[in-house]
C-alpha cells in the first residue's frame, strides 16, 4: 500500500513554533524513517535520499528547501 503522506510537504518545516533547524532536521529524518518502516521498505541511504528528493521537489518555501538540502549534504558526508 503506497504511503501518500510522504507526497505532501512536511508541515513541521514550516511550523513557526520550531525555529531550531537542528530539531527540524531530526524530526524530518525521524518521519522519513517511520514512513519507510510503515511501508516495509528497507531503511538505507538510497531510500532516505529518494524521500528527501521528493520532498525537495515539492518544497514551497526557501526554509523548507534549505532543510532538505542540508539533510542531503549530511547524507553524503558534505556537511
Amino acid at each position: 500500500m503506497p504511503d501518500n503522506r510522504s507526497e505532501t510537504p512536511d508541515p513541521a518545516v514550516r511550523s513557526p513554533s520550531l525555529h531550531d533547524e537542528a530539531a527540524i532536521r531530526y524530526l524530518t529524518i525521524g518521519r522519513i524513517v517511520c514512513e519507510l518502516m510503515n511501508s516495509d521498505r528497507p531503511i538505507n541511504r538510497q531510500a532516505i535520499c529518494c524521500k528527501l528528493l521528493k520532498r525537495l521537489e515539492q518544497a514551497q518555501c526557501r526554509d523548507e528547501k534549505r532543510v532538505y538540502h542540508r539533510l542531503l549534504r549530511m547524507l553524503f558526508g558534505r556537511h
